[in-house]
């Protein structure tokens, strides 16, 4: 009986670990300013082309503002969790550790643009092409609901498994 109870214990933990991000799109996507607001904050620029994905590198405001001038690269393999919506496509994450770095996704900025093919490498993009510009934030909401529900499940789940225990262990006794 003691060595279950912390088993137990173990599955509600783990029953209420999801944590979830949202893709917010940006009400003004082509404009120099809020390109420089990501720039400033040290976001992760991924620029999507289609079926095409790059990390954008050393990215920088041309002089009039009008041009993003950037090195084009493959994205790593931390910053595709968003290419996929997240774990089992419901823009799940999990925390950091040291088996994963998803939390990465919260650093994010993806841009939408329809051109021709990409390469890899100097790349000038004009303001003008971005179609669609998302940043990625934690879903608060979506997040502290899950990890409710989770604990609440698990409670019941260890509650009756107790409760079973115990009753089991008293008809046990009872029947010597």
């Amino acid at each position: 009986m003691k060595r279950i109870i912390p088993l137990i214990l173990l599955l509600v933990l783990f029953a209420s670990c999801n944590n979830y991000y949202k893709a917010v799109v940006t009400n003004n996507p082509a404009k120099a300013e809020t390109i420089a607001t990501f720039k400033k904050t040290d976001k992760y620029f991924i620029l999507h082309n289609g079926q095409q994905y790059f990390s954008m590198n050393s990215v920088n405001l041309s002089q009039d503002g009008q041009v993003i001038e950037c090195n084009l690269a493959e994205l790593p393999k931390d910053h595709q969790l968003h290419l996929s919506n997240g774990r089992n496509g419901k823009r799940k994450y999990k925390k950091d550790s040291e088996w994963s770095n998803e939390a990465l996704v919260l650093n994010e900025v993806h841009i939408y643009i329809n051109d021709t093919a990409l390469e890899k490498g100097q790349y000038n993009l004009q303001l003008e092409k971005i179609m669609k510009t998302e940043i990625i934030q934690k879903d608060k909401a979506k997040s502290s609901r899950s990890h409710i529900i989770g604990f609440l499940s698990g409670t019941l789940i260890a509650v009756g498994a107790i409760a079973t225990l115990v009753t089991f262990n008293s008809a046990i006794i009872f029947t010597f």
